[in-house]
C-alpha cells in the first residue's frame, strides 16, 4: 500500500509540471522563451512520470496523468484566463474525472 502511495505522490508533480508547461505557452506567448520553458517543464513532468512507474502500472499512471492534467488545464483556463466553456466541455471534463476515479478504484492491489 505504501508503494502505491509513493507512486501517486510522484505522479502529482508530473501532473502539475505538465499543466504549468501548457499554461506557460499562453501566459508567456508564442515566443522562444515560452517554447523553451514548456520543453523543460514537460521533461521534468516525464521524469516524475517515469519515477512513478516503479510503483504504479503504466496504463494507470498514464491515464491519470493525462486526465488529471486535462482537468487542471481546464481549471486554469477558466480561473486564470477567464475562458468560457460550453456545457458539453464541462460534461466531458466531468466524465474524465469519473474515468480517473474508476481507473484508481479498478486497479488491482
Amino acid at each position: 500500500m505504501l508503494t502505491k502511495l509513493k507512486g501517486f505522490l510522484l505522479l502529482l508533480p508530473a501532473i502539475v509540471f505538465e499543466a504549468i508547461a501548457l499554461y506557460s505557452l499562453k501566459a508567456i506567448g508564442n515566443t522562444y522563451l515560452a517554447n523553451l520553458t514548456m520543453i523543460v517543464l514537460i521533461l521534468i513532468s516525464y521524469v516524475f512520470l517515469a519515477l512513478c512507474l516503479k510503483y504504479i502500472a503504466l496504463s494507470v499512471a498514464y491515464s491519470i496523468w493525462e486526465i488529471a492534467g486535462l482537468i487542471l488545464i481546464f481549471l486554469i483556463s477558466i480561473f486564470v484566463f477567464h475562458e468560457h466553456m460550453s456545457v458539453k466541455e464541462i460534461i466531458g471534463v466531468g466524465l474524465g474525472f469519473i474515468g480517473i476515479v474508476l481507473v484508481i478504484v479498478g486497479e488491482k492491489h
